[in-house]
């Protein structure tokens, strides 16, 4: 069967070529097409555009770049129509997916949307987008379930992916031996879009430029090099785990986010555990004061931390989220389960 998935950042990249693998041991003769990033590719997929060129993150950027999204959008169309899918896996990206989920399903594709926008989070309406215009919803956090029944949709729940992910995570050998059991390392995470990391990267390297401990900057594998590099050269840093969650977009974007969004939390790990496990510093709130301080008691804090993120992966269920999702594809495309179809009046 031919499948034609598109993902527009590195998570939905990842997860897509996970799928693609699990794919491809239920389909012998399987064709991958898309758009994604370097491990659908390395995965088999045939890709015709990196989501490197496609990631744009907030409502005013996504305006500034309206006339390249909209060419996006025709573009690929276009291959869908020339490469006749059997189906098309559409994973997380709601503002370029959505559109094409609603277009696909007019036109008579096979839609699946796995890992399903938060549409709980904010603008509920598009729940009727996801319900109406996919074959089939596959959802990767337990309550999403339940939130689509509400509306009258059919989902279903196969877990989250990044437990596959992790499971079968091997660190190089060169990574290790940079590392020891009695290293306390700090992990700055500054997010795999290019905007993000310029607006937050360098407040958490100016708080952190006097601690002695080991420090890991983690990189988004579709940034270049020297945009760390650029970066790294203006602050001079010595370089514990833990994570405290930072966002700072621009003010226009949040504004409107925050008339938008009624959550009391920004992180999955609190809102799945309906509490406050890990600190969130947000827009103004994210200053080299307040990471500072933060900092200071992580060590008091951090086995209380580590008991909550043992108990998140109990509420996330076991792992094998991509063999379910696969399965659940795959049978539906075979055998015709008619999960999640919904007649548009």
């Amino acid at each position: 069967m031919r499948y034609f998935l598109i993902a527009g950042e590195a998570s939905g990249d990842l997860h897509g070529a996970n799928l693609v693998k699990q794919l491809t041991i239920l389909d012998k003769k399987p064709e991958f097409f898309g758009w994604g990033g370097d491990k659908m590719s390395a995965a088999g997929v045939r890709l015709s555009e990196h989501y490197k060129n496609t990631a744009f993150m907030g409502f005013v950027e996504v305006l500034i770049h309206l006339r390249t999204i909209l060419g996006f959008l025709d573009r690929c169309k276009k291959e869908i129509m020339e490469s006749k899918p059997d189906t098309i896996i559409l994973l997380d990206y709601p503002g370029f997916n959505l559109r094409i989920a609603k277009w696909a399903f007019k036109q008579g594709f096979h839609v699946v949307y796995y890992i399903t926008p938060q549409v709980w989070a904010w603008h509920q309406s598009r729940v009727h987008t996801l319900g109406k215009f996919t074959h089939l919803l596959l959802t990767i956090l337990p309550f999403e379930e339940a939130f689509f029944k509400k509306f009258g949709y059919e989902a279903k729940y196969v877990g989250h992916p990044l437990l596959d992910a992790i499971g079968s995570f091997q660190p190089s050998d060169t990574f290790q031996s940079k590392f020891n059991s009695n290293n306390q390392i700090l992990a700055l995470l500054p997010g795999s879009r290019k905007q993000e990391i310029l607006l937050m990267l360098p407040i958490m390297l100016e708080a952190i430029k006097n601690v002695s401990d080991t420090v890991l900057l983690a990189g988004a594998p579709a940034i270049p090099d020297h945009v760390y590099e650029t970066l790294l050269e203006k602050h001079k840093v010595k370089g514990r785990v833990t994570l405290i969650v930072c966002y700072k977009g621009s003010p226009l974007s949040v504004a409107i986010a925050k008339r938008l969004v009624n959550l009391p939390f920004i992180s999955l790990v609190n809102l799945i555990a309906d509490k406050e496990i890990v600190r969130e510093l947000i827009q103004d709130e994210l200053t080299v004061s307040n990471l500072l301080k933060e900092l200071d008691s992580l060590d008091q804090n951090r086995e209380k931390m580590l008991d909550s993120y043992r108990s998140l992966i109990g509420l996330l269920g076991k792992s094998g989220a991509s063999q379910k999702a696969a399965e659940s594809i795959y049978n539906q495309l075979t055998y015709g389960e008619p999960v999640g179809v919904v007649s548009i009046d």
